[in-house]
């Protein structure tokens, strides 16, 4: 037997789907750590070493963990997140509208400490869903 039920967010067919419905409105939990990011290209650039703050779907980056202010913040929802053996991939789309032309800039992510990998990916992804749920 299915049992429709309405609420202003979602509607659930039954007792299961209230669980996963009421998960995927939930806001991840907030990550912080020492991370390394650099240009991903064919030559070898320099990695840049920032304090991060995964929180609500956005990736804020701090020059030192005492810092207020942030000195980039990134947008999860409109960026592409992979995955690559030991480090996490952030991939910027750019539209040249005069030329029709895509440009891609991606960036690696490689936290400090690397046990924390796993952590970061499943954060990152996470948090890339909950800020395209919100956007739409």
């Amino acid at each position: 037997m299915v049992v429709l039920m309405t609420t202003s967010d979602f509607v659930v067919q039954s007792k299961d789907d209230l669980k996963t419905a009421i998960e995927d409105s939930a806001v991840p939990a907030q990550l912080q750590g020492e991370i390394r990011l650099q240009l991903r290209k064919k030559k070898h650039h320099r990695f840049r070493k920032y304090h991060a703050v995964l929180a609500k779907g956005f990736l804020r980056l701090f020059t030192n963990n005492q810092e207020q202010h942030y000195k980039y913040q990134i947008d999860l929802a409109k960026i592409l997140v992979k995955e690559e053996k030991g480090a996490v991939l952030l991939e910027f789309r750019d539209l040249w509208r005069a030329a029709n032309i895509f440009e891609v800039e991606t960036r690696v992510l490689i936290p400090v400490n690397e046990k924390d990998l796993d952590k970061w990916k499943n954060a990152m992804m996470k948090h890339q869903q909950y800020r395209k749920t919100k956007l739409k």
